[in-house]
């Protein structure tokens, strides 16, 4: 079967190359223009790419539903997974032409990225390793020349480590004020960070001051499994929390190319830390994390403030004024605050007609009177402020104004539970079920300005932040003057964050700069090699029967695969090296290529080759600023990973489905009845 008739395969390949300009580190952004509503917006990331994109076609929504759920769980890596589907496509294509046949296109093409898995292992750095060499180098001299801002490094008079070996926990205890700039000890009202590099602490096994859920009807764990035992972290916390533990070197190596907000998520890490108490256990909890999205302002006015910052209308400014230096007392809704909402399975009762309904006195609707019951029992509570999930009643709003009531709308499920620790409001859905235990206290409102100490107003709102002392939650204001580009800059700011975060959760990060890429690409042309000395040594006449006919055709077509999918790794290098300009054309990047994969056939050690020569070359990168340091570039282990498995899986997934729509060889029944595991089949 040649690939000619391969729709599936050669729309993927299409759409693939469409992105390749988002690849890499210095991204080209794409202009999309839509053409109903004439809205334009620029777009650097995949996820967003194929979003913008009217895909009617079964593959391209296949395509589209895959990125979007690998960016709603990594939130980075689509780039290479869109890439790696096209490289994967034309692979498969390359093998059909050459009347390969698709179960042996499978086999080997799955068995190859195994290998490769296996194999990249190997370039995987412990986040203590990184540590130990930052101490080594500031140590040795070999940064003497560095005009970098001084680090802001906890002292081991200011860092207490607390049965790290029993518990696998850190607990910071400090003793002495650090100077963070704009970081004070008003960071919990409205004091804003700026996004100046600052370097902390943080690690994985830092445990989430919210509280578990342990006993249940509906989740029944076994009593060993509600409390973790030490071994279930990854690294022993001494390793990676140590003294002078770097966070300012692994950031940045994790930026790929967005610095700039790469110190916004330290500026984060240094506020929640300056939040906690002197005795709180630290953490780096992406659910404590806001964004606010100011279009039109300066890039230079992004930075990240303690609480909750938002828009409320310009008719609550004299209220905001005055309940600004006071503690309020604030209700918690997780539903909207009207008079007809009813929570999600809520069953309304038929043949039942309430009269007053249909009954239209002035004065005397139903909506009338709940917000006359509301304003009466808001004031019996002393309510000053109300944060609601959903939607609010614009009559209740308005009757709250005179009261000095200030009302919160589309409030973030995250917020509301942070609000709930630090001030005690437990969250109800409606307003009969409001009591006094419901209501917390503590919380403070102020009206929100810039480090140029002028107030915001975006659109026909205010902004006002919402916080409370000792609470975790940070918002970062971002910021840029071009509207358009709002929307990638946020999506730059929470890759980075998730980057961040992949990092510590993993406990290890792979060296980068295609650096891993060019490991599965030496390791795949070693495996074709192979593959070729056996079938030399077998094909001495030999006969196969006819249950061993698929393992000969394997072996046969087997380094043609192989060959083929290694070419997916080297369009994939290339591109990177044009993209960042390392290499001007796209030969000069495979003569690049072939020079080091030639260096490498030559050594013994693949990763020593890697490791050292092949890191002058790409992995250390000078930044624009001359004030900025030089890191090495590193990528996330499991983002990665996963990303390589998804584009396989879908690429073999269209290519079995055209191969069934051509022959009509495979149905449903058959599909389920085969030989093959559940396990191979991919849903999407």
């Amino acid at each position: 079967m040649t690939g000619r008739g391969h729709i599936g395969l050669q729309q993927l390949s299409s759409l693939a190359a469409s992105a390749r300009t988002l690849l890499g580190p210095v991204k080209f952004s794409k202009f999309i223009v839509d053409q109903n509503t004439h809205e334009t917006v620029l777009t650097c990331s995949a996820f967003r790419f194929l979003e913008s994109l009217n895909l009617t076609s079964a593959v391209g929504q296949l395509l589209f539903e895959t990125v979007q759920m690998h960016d709603k769980v990594y939130k980075t890596g689509t780039t290479s997974l869109l890439f790696l589907v096209g490289a994967w496509s034309n692979a498969a294509l390359e093998c059909l032409h050459q009347d390969i046949p698709i179960s042996v296109i499978v086999s080997a093409m799955s068995e190859g990225l195994n290998s490769c898995i296996e194999e990249v292992r190997s370039l995987q750095i412990p986040l203590p390793n990184i540590h130990k060499k930052s101490v080594h180098e500031r140590n040795s001299g070999n940064r003497s020349g560095d005009s970098s801002p001084p680090e802001l490094m906890p002292s081991q008079d200011n860092i207490c480590l607390l049965n790290e070996q029993l518990t696998g926990r850190a607990c910071f205890q400090q003793k002495n004020t650090c100077d963070l700039g704009e970081i004070n000890s008003k960071c919990p009202t409205s004091t804003a960070v700026p996004y100046e590099p600052s370097y902390w602490m943080l690690g994985r096994s830092f445990p989430s001051s919210r509280a578990k859920l342990t006993h249940s009807r509906h989740l029944n764990r076994p009593e060993e499994n509600c409390c973790p035992s030490p071994q279930e972290h990854a690294v022993d916390p001494a390793g990676v929390l140590a003294e002078d533990y770097h966070l300012g070197r692994l950031a940045m190596s994790l930026s790929h190319g967005s610095q700039h907000c790469m110190k916004l998520v330290e500026a984060v890490v240094a506020c929640m830390h300056q939040n906690v108490d002197k005795m709180s256990n630290v953490h780096f909890n992406i659910v404590d994390i806001v964004t606010c999205c100011l279009p039109g302002l300066s890039s230079s006015l992004s930075c990240v403030c303690s609480g909750y910052i938002t828009s409320v209308s310009v008719e609550n400014t004299v209220v905001v004024k005055y309940l600004q230096d006071r503690l309020l007392r604030c209700l918690l809704f997780e539903g909207d605050l009207t008079e007809r909402y009813r929570h999600v399975g809520f069953n309304r009762t038929s043949n039942i007609t309430t009269a007053s309904d249909h009954v239209n006195i002035p004065g005397s609707s139903l909506e009338d009177i709940w917000v006359k019951s509301a304003i009466n029992m808001l004031s019996e509570l002393n309510v000053n402020l109300i944060l609601v999930k959903g939607y609010v009643s614009e009559s209740l709003v308005q009757q709250c104004i005179p009261k000095n009531i200030l009302i919160v709308s589309q409030v973030n499920h995250n917020v509301l539970q942070a609000f709930c620790e630090v001030t005690g409001a437990i969250p109800v859905t409606y307003l009969t079920q409001v009591t006094m235990c419901c209501v917390g206290t503590g919380a403070c409102v102020s009206i929100w300005k810039t480090r140029m100490s002028s107030t915001v107003h975006l659109g026909h709102g205010l902004l006002i932040n919402v916080s409370a002392p000792r609470i975790s939650l940070v918002t970062a204001v971002l910021t840029n003057t071009v509207p358009a580009k709002m929307k990638a800059m946020e999506d730059e700011f929470w890759s980075c964050v998730y980057r961040l975060n992949h990092a510590i959760t993993d406990q290890k990060v792979f060296i980068g700069g295609g650096s891993v890429e060019l490991l599965c690409l030496s390791h795949l042309q070693k495996l074709e090699v192979l593959s070729l000395k056996q079938n030399n040594k077998s094909s001495t006449g030999q006969v196969y029967h006819t249950s061993s006919w698929l393992t000969g055709c394997i072996d046969h077509y087997k380094p043609n695969v192989l060959r083929a999918m290694a070419n997916g790794w080297f369009k994939y290098i290339a591109t990177i090296m044009c993209n960042t300009i390392k290499c001007e054309s796209e030969l000069e990047a495979r003569t690049l290529i072939h020079d080091h994969l030639q260096k490498i056939s030559k050594v013994n050690s693949p990763v020593a080759y890697i490791r050292k020569e092949y890191a002058k070359d790409i992995v250390y990168v000078d930044f624009p600023n001359k004030f900025e340091d030089t890191f090495e570039i590193y990528d996330n282990v499991t983002p990665k990973v996963e990303a390589w498995h998804q584009a396989l899986d879908l690429t073999l997934l269209v290519l079995q489905t055209d191969a069934e729509i051509l022959t009509g060889s495979w149905t449903p029944r058959q599909l389920l009845n085969s030989q093959r595991s559940v396990s191979e089949f991919v849903l999407l």
